[in-house]
């Protein structure tokens, strides 16, 4: 492809030809620091909180599920400051990085992370930390991990990354300011989506309650999933009944979100084996819970239920959010044939689970699915604004588009 005039082939790819290409080693205040090798131990009275490679989100913030501390004496080594990047070294997470924000608090770093302290004369930490998330970093990531057959990167290995560079730290500046921004939003978009998570997770366990000051509420009744719903199996199939057309076959990947390739068939089978959109189906294998099927009409595979509802007896909607909330109490419970997590249709018929009345359960699922409806919609604006950030920085980060 021939170049812009302006711009040059480089190792990191095409950039502006008044940028340049500098190892990282060259531009750090110290050499690269391993983390300290002690346990987590729980977070009280005056220890320092510790960050390790399960504590830094997949988009490079400090998420941990819960904060734990570490108690050695040589902690007072061990602290982050500002300006300061960790680096995984080691595992399937290797390569991911966070840049070091004073508002997460005094954080000593684990021995599995690698700290990074740009020469901010010469390298903006924020800078360092928008490039590491593109994709000329990760492929780097891919080659330098595996050259030991083994996934890591050291210290020294870490030091090797090339950086494209502006001419004046005043372009680092503002392509870093940027991308910030955006990350801002996306942070933002973020938590007002886990909290709104939260939210509903209340209502289910308000509404779905059937207790009131200790009494079942008026005109609840209990009995068994199998009074209520039918439970109908799925079909194995052998290599010899693949097709490459026809009618398609979900599998476990394809409503797990895994895989969208679909297998066909051209059986002709009853017609309790197909499915339809709007059609409640449950995992039963490896992975549990329940799927509204929002695709064409398809045959659905063992591992799946097919459940119809008696509509007199429960409302569609509500038995999807009642086995969503029975999720995990199944996964702790269920049986284990060999390494695959199972349970059986006799176990989930004998459930027994508390319902009202049905026009109150479609009053229940409706407020449920409006809330699913709003969360939807903020993930999929969440994943637009993950979108357009990685556009500015597959432009901003070489050159394409300059902002000084």
């Amino acid at each position: 492809m021939e170049l812009k005039p302006g711009y040059k082939q480089t190792e990191v790819g095409v950039i502006p030809e008044d940028w340049e290409i500098k190892p990282l080693h060259t531009m750090l205040r110290a050499n690269p620091k391993y983390g300290i090798n002690a346990p987590a131990v729980k977070l009280e009275g005056d220890l320092p909180v510790y960050i390790r490679i399960t504590d830094i989100s997949d988009e490079g913030y400090f998420a941990p599920s819960e904060k734990v501390g570490v108690d050695n004496k040589f902690s007072d080594s061990y602290y982050l400051e500002d300006g300061d990047l960790v680096f995984t070294r080691t595992g399937a997470s290797v390569g991911k990085s966070y840049l070091y924000n004073p508002t997460d608090g005094k954080l000593v770093y684990a021995g599995f992370l690698i700290k990074i302290s740009p020469n901010k004369e010469k390298l903006f930490p924020s800078y360092l930390a928008q490039f590491v998330k593109t994709s000329v970093y990760w492929n780097w990531v891919r080659v330098m991990s595996m050259r030991s057959g083994q996934p890591g990167i050291n210290g020294n290995e870490y030091g090797q990354l090339l950086i494209p560079l502006p001419p004046t730290r005043i372009e680092q500046a503002a392509i870093a300011n940027a991308l910030r921004d955006a990350d801002a939003l996306i942070q933002s978009l973020t938590r007002l989506i886990a909290k709104k998570r939260q939210i509903k997770q209340g209502a289910m366990q308000t509404l779905l309650n059937p207790y009131e000051n200790g009494r079942l509420k008026a005109g609840w009744v209990v009995k068994s999933l199998g009074r209520v719903a039918e439970f109908i199996n799925g079909r194995a199939y052998s290599l010899s009944e693949w097709e490459n057309y026809g009618t398609p076959v979900i599998r476990l990947q394809n409503l797990t979100g895994r895989g969208d390739e679909f297998y066909y068939s051209n059986l002709k089978l009853p017609e309790k084996q197909y499915c339809i959109a709007g059609d409640l189906l449950f995992m039963w294998s490896a992975t549990f819970g329940p799927v509204i099927w929002q695709g064409e009409k398809a045959i659905y595979h063992y591992h799946i239920w097919k459940i119809e509802c008696k509509p007199k007896e429960i409302d569609k909607m509500y038995l999807y959010f009642i086995l969503d909330e029975l999720t995990e109490r199944l996964k702790r419970s269920s049986s284990n044939g060999g390494t695959m997590l199972h349970v059986t249709k006799e176990k989930m018929e004998s459930i027994e689970i508390h319902f009202p009345p049905v026009e109150e359960q479609t009053r229940i699922a409706t407020i449920l699915s409006d809330m699913d409806a709003e969360i939807a919609a903020l993930e999929t604006k969440l994943a637009k604004y993950r979108r357009i950030k990685q556009g500015m920085m597959q432009n901003l980060l070489t050159g394409r588009i300059r902002l000084i």
